[in-house]
C-alpha cells in the first residue's frame, strides 16, 4: 500500500464514523434533561471535530515551526470529549469503587511518566513539538476519567458501546505517544502509516460504539 493511503483511509474511516454517528444521535435525539443522550452528543461533536482535524493534516503540511490549523480542531475536540465524559462521570463519582480508582491510578502513573521522560528527553521548544506532548497527555487525562465510567457501567446492560468507544481511545492513545516517541521526530514511511493505522482503528472502533448504540436503541434498551 502507497504511504499516502494509510492518511487517506484514515480520513475516510473518520468520516464514517462521523456520518454513523450522525444517524445515531438523530435516531435517539438530544435531551437536555437525559444525561445519556447529551454524552452521545458530546461524542459526536468530539468525532467531527477529530475529522475536521484528520483532514487537514492530510491535506496541510506539517512544519516543525508552524502548527497546522488542525491542531486547533484536535485540541477542541479533546476539551469537548472531556467535558462530555465529566458531565456524564460526575453524578455517578461517589459510586466509583476504590479498586477501580487504583486501578485507573496504577495505569495513569506510568503514562504520565511515560510522557514526562520524552518532555525531558526532547526538550520541546517550538508549538507544533509541545503539542506532540500535549495530545498523549490529554488522552490519558480522558482515560482516568473512560475507566470508571467503563466500570459503572459493566454492571449494566449497555457496557458494549462504551466498551468500544474506550478501546478507540486506547487506539488514540497509542498513536499519540507513537507520534511523540517516534513519528514526529523520526518522521519515516513505516512511523507516519503505522499512526496512520491506529488512527483507523480508533474510528473504526467509535463507528462501531455509535452503531451499537443505536441498535440498542432500536431495541428499546433505553
Amino acid at each position: 500500500m502507497l504511504p499516502w493511503t494509510y492518511a487517506a483511509v484514515s480520513v475516510l474511516l473518520a468520516a464514517i464514523a462521523l456520518v454513523v454517528g450522525l444517524v445515531t444521535v438523530s435516531r435517539i435525539g438530544v435531551r437536555l434533561s437525559d444525561r445519556g443522550s447529551m454524552f452521545w452528543f458530546g461524542c459526536l461533536l468530539g468525532i467531527g471535530l477529530f475529522s475536521v482535524a484528520n483532514a487537514l493534516w492530510s491535506a496541510y503540511p506539517v512544519l516543525n515551526e508552524v502548527a497546522s490549523p488542525a491542531d486547533g480542531f484536535a485540541v477542541t475536540g479533546y476539551f469537548v470529549f472531556l467535558a462530555t465524559a465529566l458531565y456524564y462521570f460526575v453524578p455517578f463519582e461517589e459510586a466509583i469503587s476504590k479498586k477501580i480508582a487504583l486501578f485507573t491510578a496504577g495505569v495513569a502513573v506510568p503514562l504520565l511518566f511515560l510522557i514526562g521522560l520524552g518532555v525531558e528527553m526532547f526538550r520541546p521548544t517550538g508549538l507544533v513539538e509541545i503539542l506532540v506532548f500535549v495530545y498523549p497527555l490529554l488522552d490519558v487525562l480522558l482515560l482516568m476519567i473512560a475507566l470508571p465510567i467503563l466500570e459503572l457501567l459493566s454492571k449494566g446492560t449497555f457496557w458494549k458501546p462504551y466498551l468500544c468507544l474506550f478501546v478507540g481511545l486506547v487506539f488514540l492513545l497509542i498513536a499519540d505517544l507513537w507520534s511523540a516517541w517516534g513519528g514526529f521526530y523520526t518522521p519515516t514511511a513505516f512511523t507516519e502509516n503505522l499512526w496512520n493505522t491506529l488512527y483507523s482503528w480508533g474510528y473504526i472502533a467509535v463507528a462501531l460504539a455509535f452503531q451499537l448504540r443505536r441498535d440498542q436503541f432500536r431495541r428499546a434498551l433505553l
